[in-house]
């Protein structure tokens, strides 16, 4: 596979982490609100698992996936 097909898979790799964390996100704040019928426990964890998958799971992607000085 060629470096830039690498790049673009691992650029959208990252945004789907971060859509997917801002849909939990909104679907735990949805639970705790009882919009949605489910425990407020696990819109709690929704949210703060949503919250890791945007801002902390990235940053870990990305350090893991940086090019190496040459």
């Amino acid at each position: 596979m060629s470096d830039d097909r690498i790049a673009r898979n691992r650029f959208f790799a990252l945004g789907l982490v971060r859509i997917i964390g801002v849909a939990s996100v909104l679907v735990g704040i949805l639970i705790t609100q009882n919009v949605i019928a489910a425990s407020a426990g696990i819109g709690y964890v929704l949210v703060i698992v949503g919250l890791l998958g945007v801002f902390a799971v990235p940053q870990m992607l990305a350090r893991q996936w940086r090019t190496p000085d040459r």
